[in-house]
């Protein structure tokens, strides 16, 4: 037994894009809204369906695994929207499958591979209206697979800068705070510095900086919350510093610098939170052997251990017996009550 012959035409990347909005009645297609980004500059893969015929169904059979690239979901919906759009002068319909934030990891020529789907086709397609998903009880469906073309990126190396390179790339502001306002020796405060701005929140950390000597400190806890503005990504890392000031009077917290690359005016930029001088009262309670806590003693500062209770106790008289009249009192109301009902 022998098969027929199966003819299939290879097109080059012009004759298939001429092809697929001329020829065809559906395709889909990736697009990029910037090829030539810098190195962890955050930029949109959008992936649209154009048709114009009735479709089905829709899915996705393979993705591309983004090597190469940081990425993270911003739109992936269930069901499809359509708009109607002039190509050509024909009347096409299209809809967004799918967007995706990426961040180059590394600079030079990159790709991002095609993606796959297949799609749903009414074979009976005599219908005058569009209708995405359009029910026909006597229609039948053909499922055909599509690909994307494939995308080509020229990732720019960041300029040189003085000192060390930083990771965060994008706009981002840095603040501080103190939670408690009134701050006594020997017991313990949070410090906070706060990053938000747009880009990849992960990787962006301040310069390294140091606490004077009269400050103990604990490991930082680090909290972050991520946002999107529109379809660009962000957030905000909050770093919470615990510290115990051993001495009073006055002392500094350092000044605490965020270096990053500013996408908007493709230069370099820093921006701080100036050095805070904090007025330490001294504690009465203190002697001369420091009572205060030490590092080890505080894990749950702030939240279920404080500090030690320096109020005054209350005492209880030594040797007092725990039988007195009350107990007998209430041991005769209770024999007469248990009684009473017979």
């Amino acid at each position: 037994y022998q098969s027929k012959r199966i003819q299939v035409t290879v097109l080059d990347e012009s004759q298939r894009k001429s092809y697929n909005k001329v020829k065809r009645e559906y395709f889909v297609e990736a697009s990029l809204n910037n090829s030539k980004p810098f190195r962890g500059e955050q930029i949109v893969l959008t992936y649209l369906l154009y048709t114009k015929v009735n479709l089905s169904s829709f899915d996705f059979l393979n993705i591309p695994n983004y090597r190469d690239f940081w990425s993270e979901d911003l739109y992936n919906p269930r069901n499809l929207q359509f708009t109607e759009k002039k190509i050509n002068n024909e009347t096409w319909y299209v809809s967004k499958v799918k967007e995706v934030a990426l961040f180059p990891t590394k600079s030079g020529d990159l790709k991002i591979k095609p993606a796959t789907i297949t799609v749903g086709v009414k074979t009976n397609n005599n219908r005058r209206n569009f209708d995405f998903f359009a029910s026909d009880f006597f229609g039948r469906t053909k499922q055909v697979t599509l690909a994307t073309n494939e995308l080509d990126l020229k990732v720019k190396s960041l300029p040189k800068t003085s000192g060390k390179p930083s990771a965060a790339i994008g706009e981002w502001i840095i603040q501080s705070k103190i939670d408690d306002s009134s701050i006594k020796q020997d017991e313990a405060f949070t410090y906070s510095i706060i990053i938000k701005g747009k880009g990849n929140i992960k990787t962006v950390e301040p310069l390294e900086f140091t606490f004077s000597d009269n400050l103990e400190i604990f490991d930082p806890e680090i909290n972050i919350t991520d946002k999107k503005y529109g379809n660009l990504i962000g957030g905000e890392k909050e770093i919470n510093y615990v510290i115990i000031p051993r001495d009073y009077g006055q002392l500094e917290l350092p000044r605490v610098e965020l270096k990053f690359f500013d996408t908007k005016i493709n230069k370099w930029k820093k921006v701080f939170v100036e050095k805070r001088n904090i007025v330490v009262e001294k504690n009465e309670k203190s002697i001369e052997s420091t009572i205060g806590l030490k590092k080890e003693e505080v894990l749950l500062i702030g939240k279920d251990v404080r500090y030690i209770n320096l109020s005054d106790p209350n005492w209880l008289v030594n040797k007092k017996s725990l039988i007195d009249t009350k107990f007998y009192i209430i041991l005769i109301m209770i024999i007469i009550f248990y009684t009473m009902p017979f």
